[in-house]
Parts: structure tokens; C-alpha cells; sequence
């Protein structure tokens, strides 16, 4: 007899039960035609795993074994055949993001305006990765930082609504930086700082803001290399290194944001997605609320920092919500 998953089902089932006919009852199938298979499966094993007695039955040591074991294997297989199943297109939206402070707004948002979507987030540092999991089929939309020249090339199979149009990037430094005190500060007069470079691959931001050091005609210096400003800002409040940042970035205590002059790194935020995943009115709410998300963000942030009234020309340019169009066909 050869064993498969029905029979250490079945074993786990008797010693659940406690009975055979227990087991019987719970499973839909007679007492007799279930001792008999429980009998098929003791003589393939070769001992027996259960001890009959008047009122049920009960594991042998060996029983025990198999038992333990058995139940392992089903979780296994079970939890495989869970993890395999592609997520449905009728109730799951996978969202894909890069980490920006304003993203679990925007989850959050999401969830609200569409609730009969389960919604799975997949975040990921770089677009380029982003977009290479959208034409994957392994996210649904996403929202993601582009930078024109470098990562903002939509590919024709997928569509894409602008968030923000224009996102000029900004420095941090410490409140005691010699620069601190000015309203714009240039490139080419942070050369010989030390500089936290952006987290991720060489694409998108990175290349961007290393585009902009040659075009100052600065090579910078990186004890730290790549890291993410949120967990360095008492490193760069100290005046140990400076870095750029986002607009929606608040500076610690003792640290300062200010505008780069002539804004030489200048990102957009785009939401990005398959349509033949998603129809365009769901694609049209997702752009909306990550809209909102946003400017929610700004206003806590960047609206707050003294930069933001005497150099307007350094705002964030936020695309205009589009309206929601009929859906003509189900997502």
C-alpha cells in the first residue's frame, strides 16, 4: 500500500477524535470501511499506532511518532498549496510603494475608499524594482518616485497617473552648519562635506544625485555610504554629515532643511499599473488618495519649515485630483 497525505489525515483525525467511529461521524464515511482503511495503513507502517480499548482508542509510543510527524507534513503541505495560490484579482489589490513617511496615510486612505479590496502592500527602495514587479504580475499598482532622465520611463504595457509633478529635493544639515543661516544653499558649497548618500540601487535617486554632484563638479564623500536620513538625523544635527532629503521630511531638533539652489535633484511621484489587473476608475482613486496622503504630509512638514514662504519657488508642484471615471469593465 502506498501512503499518501488521506492517510496521515486520517490518523490525525482517529487520535483527534479519540474513536474510530468519532472519526467516522466527523469525516462523512462508515465505521467499518474506516477501520479497515485504519488497518490498511497500520500494516503499511508495520506496527500498530493505535491501542483499541472499550471506550476508544489511544497512540502506541510509535503512534506518537507517526503522529507528531504526520501532523508536520500536513501543516507543511497545507500551508504550501496557502502560500502558492495566486492572490484574486476580484479581492486583492497589491500595492507596491518605495518607504515614504507619508505611505501608511496612504494604506490607510486606500482601505477606506475601497473596501471590498483586501489590500497587500509591497515595499521596495527602487522604482526600477518596482516597475519590474508590475510587469511581473506580482503587484497590482504602484506608487513610486521617478526622476526625469533616470527611472521615469513608463513602460507601454502599463499605465501611469502623475501624484506630483515636481518634487525638488532639498539638504539637511545641522542648525550650526556655516550655511544655515542663508535661504538657498548650493551644491558646489557642500563639496567637502561628508555627505549620507540615498539608500538603494544605483538608479533613481542615487543617479540622480550623483548626476547633480558631477554637474556641480563635486565628488563627495560618504564615510556612511548609503543610509536612510530618518535614523541618522542626530548624526547630521551633531554637523557630522549633511544629506539630501525630501520636502516631506521634518528635521530633529538642532537639524535644519534648506533649498538647494537652482533645485539640481527634482523628483516626481507617479502611481504606475497593469491594466490588465486594474481598471482605470480604481487606478484614478488609488492617485487621489496617495494625492491626499501627501499634501496631508506637506502640511505637517515642509509647510511648517521657514523655507516654505520665502522660497515658494522650491514647493512641491502636486498634480490636480483627477475625477473618477465609470469603470467599464470588472477589475
Amino acid at each position: 500500500m502506498h501512503l499518501d497525505i488521506r492517510h496521515l489525515r486520517v490518523l490525525l483525525e482517529v487520535a483527534r477524535a479519540g474513536s474510530v467511529s468519532g472519526a467516522a461521524q466527523s469525516m462523512g464515511v462508515s465505521q467499518p470501511s474506516l477501520s479497515s482503511q485504519l488497518a490498511r495503513i497500520e500494516r503499511a507502517f508495520g506496527y500498530r499506532l493505535f491501542e483499541r480499548r472499550p471506550s476508544g482508542v489511544s497512540p502506541t509510543v510509535p503512534g506518537e511518532q507517526v503522529l507528531q510527524r504526520a501532523a508536520r507534513i500536513v501543516h507543511d503541505l497545507e500551508t504550501l498549496v496557502e502560500d502558492a495560490r495566486p492572490p484574486s484579482p476580484d479581492t486583492t489589490l497589491r500595492i507596491g510603494a518605495n518607504a515614504a513617511p507619508f505611505f501608511a496615510d496612504f494604506l490607510l486612505g486606500v482601505e477606506e475608499a475601497l473596501p471590498d479590496y483586501e489590500i497587500v502592500p509591497v515595499i521596495d527602495i527602487s522604482s526600477v524594482v518596482l516597475t519590474e514587479y508590475l510587469l511581473a504580475g506580482d503587484v497590482d499598482a504602484a506608487l513610486m518616485g521617478v526622476h526625469r532622465g533616470f527611472d521615469d520611463a513608463c513602460p507601454t504595457e502599463l499605465r501611469e497617473l502623475v501624484v506630483v509633478d515636481s518634487e525638488p529635493m532639498l539638504v539637511a544639515m545641522s542648525a550650526s552648519h556655516r550655511l544655515a543661516g542663508a535661504d538657498e544653499v548650493g551644491l558646489g558649497d557642500l563639496g567637502e562635506e561628508d555627505w549620507l548618500l540615498p539608500p538603494g540601487k544605483p538608479d533613481g535617486t542615487m543617479a540622480a544625485v550623483l548626476d547633480a554632484f558631477a554637474q556641480a563638479g563635486i565628488a563627495p564623500s560618504s564615510r556612511l555610504g548609503s543610509r536612510a536620513v530618518p535614523d541618522y538625523w542626530p548624526y547630521i544635527a551633531a554637523g557630522h554629515a549633511v544629506s539630501i532629503v525630501l520636502p516631506t521630511a521634518l528635521p530633529a531638533d538642532d537639524a535644519t532643511v534648506k533649498p538647494l539652489r537652482g533645485s539640481p535633484v527634482v523628483g516626481r511621484r507617479v502611481l504606475r499599473w497593469d491594466p490588465r489587473r486594474l481598471d482605470v476608475e480604481t487606478a484614478v482613486i488609488c492617485a487621489n488618495t496617495a494625492r491626499a496622503a501627501y499634501l496631508s504630509q506637506l502640511a505637517a512638514t515642509a509647510v511648517t519649515q521657514p523655507w516654505w514662504d520665502a522660497q515658494p519657488q522650491h514647493r512641491p508642484i502636486v498634480a490636480p485630483a483627477r475625477p473618477r471615471e465609470t469603470r467599464t469593465s470588472p477589475p
